[in-house]
C-alpha cells in the first residue's frame, strides 16, 4: 500500500505568516501589526498617525538646508504621490531630480517656520533651475525668481519652465491622490500657465491647474517654491480639509538660505522681500481654434497677476 503525502504543512505555515499559496498564485496580505497612516485634524491644527518617511532616490533629493530636521514624514498617499511624480518627471527629462523641502514631523504637530504642515498632507517643492545650456542646476537653499525667470539675487541660471511644469502636471493628474491646493506666487503661476499654453496643453488641463494654484495671502509670496496640499481621503474620519484660523508661525530655527550659486555653503541666509519683478520676456502663445472661455483664456503674459487671474487664498499655506 502506497501512502500519499499532501503538502499541507507548507501552506499552513505561509498563511500564518501572511501569505497564501494556491498552486502558482501568491497573494500578499497586510500584517496585523502594520497600520495605515492617517491625517488627523487640519493642516494647521492637527497631527499625523503612523507617518511614512520620504526617502531620497536617484530621481528625488531633499533640499540640503532641510535635511537636519528630517521633517520628511507624511501620509502614505502624499509620499507615494511625490515619488510617482518625481519618477515620471525623470522619465520625461532623463537625469532630472525633484527637490523636496519640508513635509511634516514624524507624528505631525507644529513645525518650525510653518503655520501648517501639521497633519501629513503638505509638502514644499522646489522649482527646477537650468543653466544657459538648458542643463539642470541644483541648489542648497531656496532661490526666489522674478516674473522673467531670473533669480532675484542674481546668478548664471534661470527658472526652468519645462521641468517645473512637467512635475506639477504629473502631481495634478495623478489618478490615485487628488491635490486640493498649490500655493504659489502669482507671477510664477502666470508664468507656468503661459508655458503650458505655449506647449500646447489642453484647455481642460490649464483650467484645472489654474483652479488649484493660488497665491497665499498674508505670508511670503512663494516665489522660491510651491506648497502642495493633498485632499483628505474620503474614508478617513477626523481629517479636516480646511485650515484652522491663522496662527502665528513658529520661529525658524534651521538655517534657511537663498543662494545665488548652486552648492555654495558660504552664502548667507537672505530672503529678498523688496525686489520688484522685472518685465517678462515677450512671448506669443499658440493660437487655438476653440472659442471656449476658460480660467486661463487671458493668460498670455507672465506678469498678468491681477485678482481674476491670480486668486488669493485665505487658507493657511505655511
Amino acid at each position: 500500500m502506497r501512502l500519499r503525502i499532501f503538502p499541507v504543512l507548507g501552506p499552513l505555515l505561509l498563511v500564518a505568516g501572511g501569505v497564501f499559496i494556491a498552486g502558482s498564485s501568491v497573494a500578499a496580505t497586510t500584517p496585523k501589526n502594520v497600520r495605515a497612516s492617517r491625517s488627523i485634524g487640519s493642516p494647521s491644527e492637527g497631527h499625523l498617525a503612523f507617518g511614512v518617511h520620504l526617502p531620497a532616490a536617484p530621481y528625488l533629493r531633499v533640499l540640503p538646508v532641510c535635511e537636519p530636521g528630517d521633517e520628511r514624514w507624511g501620509t502614505k498617499s502624499l509620499v507615494d504621490l511625490i515619488d510617482r511624480a518625481a519618477k515620471a518627471t525623470a522619465r520625461d527629462f532623463p537625469g532630472a531630480r525633484t527637490t523636496i523641502g519640508d513635509l511634516s514631523r514624524h507624528e505631525g504637530g507644529e513645525i518650525d517656520g510653518h503655520a501648517s504642515h501639521e497633519s501629513g498632507r503638505d509638502v514644499d517643492v522646489l522649482f527646477f533651475s537650468k543653466d544657459k545650456r538648458g542643463k539642470p542646476v541644483y541648489h542648497e537653499g531656496f532661490v526666489a525668481y522674478r516674473a522673467d525667470g531670473t533669480p532675484k539675487l542674481g546668478g548664471e541660471f534661470r527658472f526652468d519652465d519645462a521641468r517645473t511644469w512637467a512635475l506639477l502636471k504629473h502631481m495634478l493628474t495623478d489618478r490615485q491622490v487628488p491635490v486640493s491646493r498649490v500655493f504659489i506666487a502669482g507671477h510664477i503661476r502666470a508664468r507656468l500657465l503661459h508655458y503650458a499654453a505655449s506647449a500646447g496643453e489642453s484647455i481642460d488641463m490649464r483650467d484645472h491647474a489654474a483652479s488649484v494654484m493660488v497665491e497665499p495671502a498674508g505670508v511670503l509670496p512663494h516665489d522660491d517654491h510651491f506648497h502642495l496640499r493633498i485632499a483628505c481621503p474620503p474614508d478617513v474620519a477626523g481629517c479636516i480639509e480646511a485650515a484652522a484660523p491663522r496662527k502665528r508661525i513658529r520661529a525658524i530655527k534651521k538655517p534657511l538660505r537663498s543662494l545665488r550659486e548652486p552648492l555654495s555653503p558660504e552664502k548667507p541666509s537672505v530672503h529678498d522681500k523688496t525686489s520688484t519683478p522685472a518685465k517678462p520676456e515677450a512671448a506669443t502663445p499658440p493660437k487655438t481654434s476653440s472659442s471656449r472661455t476658460s480660467a486661463t483664456a487671458n493668460v498670455s503674459d507672465p506678469s498678468d497677476t491681477n485678482a481674476s487671474d491670480s486668486p488669493a487664498s485665505t487658507d493657511d499655506p505655511e
